[in-house]
Parts: C-alpha cells; structure tokens; sequence
C-alpha cells in the first residue's frame, strides 16, 4: 500500500492551546476526515493538532460531518497524549501523533480516509495511514471506490462497470443530477484459488448531488474475507 501511505512519527509539546468554534463550512482550506476502522483500545473522541492548537474530534466510519481548517503548514495530527520520559521533567503536557496528514498545497478542499495501519517501529505511536482525496475532482452524486484488499473488485453501477486493481482507487464522475437517481449496485471479488468472480454485495445506491458517496473494499482479517464498508461526505453550499 505504499501508492497511499505515508507513515511518519513524532512527538512534541504543545506550547500554546487554544480552543475554536468549529465552522461547518469554513472559509479557506478544510479537510473532512473519517476512518475505516476505530483501533482496540483507541480513545475516541480523539484530539486533533493544527499548528499549536489542539481540540476535540470525534471519528467517524460513516459520515465525513466535520470539516478542520488546514493550517498553512498542510499538516494534520490526531495526537494523543503520553507521559513524560522519566529522565525529562515535563512542565506542560505530551503528544504524540497517531496519524500525520500532510495535504499538498494545491488542495483547498480534501478528503482524508484513515486506515489502521499500526507503525512496526516501536518508538512510533503511529496507529493510521491515510488517503487524501481532492473534492475538487470528486464532486456532488459521485462515488469513489477504493480498494485496500488483496483481491481484484468488478463494480457494476446501473450499466457501467468499474474494475478495481488491489490498492487502487476510482472515482465514477455521476455528470450534473439535479434530483437523486437510485441505480442498482453489485459488487464482486475475483477468487484466485477458484479462477472466478465472485458475488460480494448486491443493492441499491442514492446519487444525491448533496453528498459524496464512497465504498472501501478490505480484508477482514478476523473472519478472513472481502469486505466493504459505505461513507457519506456532504456538499457545502455553494459547491456541486
């Protein structure tokens, strides 16, 4: 998964909180983030960082509800807070990032997928990867399908089919709807020992050109099969 992830860690004091109303639709640079998965044991509502300020944030695994402003560093950290060394006295709490999310300067507006992803350095307290997707190519009524299993994934939306490579990611560009459309959806796994497809899901999809809708395709380690997990990332005012 290297074409997504980039794993980092670090550790620091904050020398300077400060709290915020958060804006639903702030002005300037956000990014909504959500997860796939919540950690055993992650504490959740989880701490974001932004330059010096840290607050509140709850994840979610369905809904991108809660935009944060991007600093003009690019950086993102949901931190959680550590205890002193025992050789180094510490005047004012310690954090250490979970997840770092370094958004390209290029991107106002971005969706930022989180996926478990524990870090095998043991000085590192990283517990996510993360996708960061530009909204500005993935727009009212469209779907993104990603893939973080091991197995190709054949997507059937209405009459278009959209096949999917392991660690990959496509977006299906809906064109302008003025009213929400409700095309039949089936999703399928290739099955290497077999040298078949296999039916993975069947229903019914809303393309609502007020939300975005995405679909991650994984490996669920504990009951060792494909699976698939759906999350909705709203339209502000003003944009498609």
């Amino acid at each position: 998964y290297a074409l997504f992830f980039t794993l980092i860690s670090t550790m620091s004091s904050v020398a300077q909180q400060e709290s915020r109303t958060r804006d639903n639709n702030p002005k300037g640079r956000s990014a909504y983030i959500v997860t796939t998965a919540i950690p055993k044991g992650f504490k959740n509502p989880t701490l974001v960082r932004t330059d010096n300020q840290i607050e509140r944030f709850a994840l979610s695994k369905r809904l991108a509800n809660t935009p944060i402003p991007i600093p003009d560093s690019g950086l993102i950290e949901l931190v959680k807070e550590v205890p002193p060394k025992m050789d180094i006295p510490a005047t004012k709490p310690l954090y250490a990032a979970v997840a770092q999310i370094k958004i390209p300067a290029k991107i106002k507006k971005a969706l930022v997928i989180l996926i478990p992803y524990p870090s095998t350095n043991p000085d590192s307290h990283i517990e996510f990867a993360s996708v960061t997707q530009d909204l500005a190519e993935f727009t009212g009524a469209d779907c993104m399908y990603l893939n973080l299993s091991n197995a190709p994934i054949l997507v059937q939306l209405g009459t278009t089919k959209i096949e999917l490579k392991p660690a990959s990611k496509k977006i299906y560009d809906s064109g302008i709807i003025k009213v929400p459309t409700t095309p039949t959806t089936r999703f399928d796994y290739y099955d290497e020992k077999r040298k078949k497809w296999k039916l993975l899901g069947a229903s019914s999809v809303v393309l609502n050109p007020a939300r975005r809708e995405i679909c991650v395709f994984y490996r669920d380690l504990k009951y060792n099969r494909i699976d698939f997990l759906g999350i909705i990332c709203p339209v502000n005012k003003g944009s498609r």
